[in-house]
């Protein structure tokens, strides 16, 4: 039986990319725009869908734009890894 890996790290090749779009996506998201720092978690989690940085980044967009249900169903995935 294999064990859960807690939120497992971007590959090497790819943890540049996923650390650009995690952290331009708080920047947006403090900014303001909810929408843009969806998108840019949405990138991360594309490149690497175990990593909880883009899912975390996309339940508090998710928050921020007032999709309270959305951003409790990312956490709770989140807290599943955890």
């Amino acid at each position: 039986m294999r064990r859960k890996r807690r939120g497992a790290k971007p590959p090497q090749k790819a943890a540049w990319v996923h650390d650009s779009y995690t952290r331009r996506g708080r920047l947006l998201l403090a900014a303001g725009d909810a929408a843009a720092a969806r998108a840019d978690a949405l990138a991360a989690i594309r490149l690497c869908p175990r990593a909880a940085d883009g899912w975390s980044l996309l339940a508090d967009a998710a928050e921020s734009e007032g999709e309270a249900a959305a951003a409790a169903a990312e956490v709770e995935w989140l807290q599943r890894w955890a």
